[in-house]
């Protein structure tokens, strides 16, 4: 923990190559307008050393045309404006600047020559893949880098946005959590051929459970949680894992912020807003007031709770998770010696 580490994701659809990039008749020929708040780094730090937030950096040219495209369609587009103004410290940074640069505390300067003078902190932040436009996000309290080579449309940089700001990036890999994340939102075909998942309230999971013993799967999530309607709806449903949880767990979709009084085990939890976050109080019996969204937790057939998942999990990732509990697994094995032998 706590290591820096650069990786580079490459989106097949929408990237541009370099020699692409130079100024088309069909782009403005004007600097087009964005309805995000750019800041330059000085002000970003500053602002961040008050409130950290993840940083979103555009690396453009004057000269480059997509550049001045994405600016014009995607950073204009009003609900991703205000996405990121909400969640991240935007950054406007031309790439070929003569503005000397404080980054982290070292200066950078521009002492490049010729027509297309390359700034230090370019490099520093791009290496020798230099492409225009590039977005890099700073995450992990700016320890951590990813860079995102060529022009985004808002199809593109909207998944990308939810993977760091709902720290998906923890758990799971962008290619992986892009194909779920298009299940989900666009590709309804898919959607139709997923097997049904029954889905219990507590009520009900807590009387049948008086006749059937069966362990509790609580998928706690809320309306605002991307990344929850993605595993509601890409994940929980995929035929393998919605057929076991069918036949071996009262499965309980519970909406975090849900205002209905929930009566369960003799106690009664509300809907508050004295937590800072407006919540039903059993959110936070279940997780330990550790609100992480998404988060699934198990329970033992006495409603005991076995484990907690936080965060985003494929397919791939709880159907071992469900086995070991489900099998009752985990009353004779650990869980290493049994992800092993599962992956066998």
């Amino acid at each position: 923990m706590g290591k820096r580490f650069f990786f580079l994701i490459v989106l097949i659809i929408g990237t541009s190559p370099l020699f692409a990039q130079l100024l088309h008749p069909d782009f403005p020929a004007e600097e087009p307008t964005s309805k995000v708040h750019w800041m330059n780094f000085k002000e970003a730090f500053e602002a961040n050393k008050k409130t950290p937030k993840p940083f979103l950096i555009d690396v453009y040219t004057d000269w480059c045309g997509w550049c001045k495209r994405m600016m014009a369609t995607t950073y204009s587009n009003p609900y991703l404006a205000n996405y990121i103004n909400q969640n991240f410290y935007p950054v406007k940074f031309n790439a070929e600047t003569k503005d000397s640069i404080y980054f982290k505390d070292t200066l950078y300067v521009n002492t490049s020559k010729g027509s297309r003078p390359v700034h230090q902190l370019t490099y520093k932040l791009m290496g020798n893949q230099l492409s225009y436009p590039t977005t890099i996000f700073l995450f992990n309290e700016l320890k951590n880098q990813a860079n995102i080579p060529g022009y985004l449309d808002e199809k593109n940089i909207e998944p990308i946005l939810i993977y760091f700001i709902e720290n998906v990036y923890m758990n799971c890999g962008f290619q992986e959590f892009n194909q779920y994340f298009t299940n989900a939102f666009l590709d309804t075909a898919k959607l139709n051929k997923k097997v049904a998942l029954k889905k219990y309230t507590f009520e009900e999971s807590e009387r049948l459970n008086q006749k059937q013993k069966r362990k509790w799967l609580i998928n706690m999530n809320t309306d605002w949680c991307n990344a929850c309607r993605v595993m509601k709806t890409a994940v929980y449903t995929d035929s393998a894992i919605a057929a076991y949880l069918n036949k071996n767990y009262y499965y309980i979709d519970f909406n975090v912020q849900t205002k209905d009084t929930i009566r369960l085990m003799n106690s009664v939890y509300n809907y508050s807003k004295s937590t800072g976050m407006p919540i039903n109080t059993l959110a936070l019996a279940l997780s330990g007031n550790q609100i992480i969204l998404p988060t699934t937790i198990i329970l033992d057939e006495e409603m005991k709770k076995l484990d907690a998942l936080p965060r985003f999990y494929t397919p791939q990732m709880l159907k071992p998770v469900l086995h070991f509990y489900g099998d009752d697994a985990y009353k004779t094995t650990t869980w290493d010696d049994f992800r092993k032998k599962f992956k066998q």
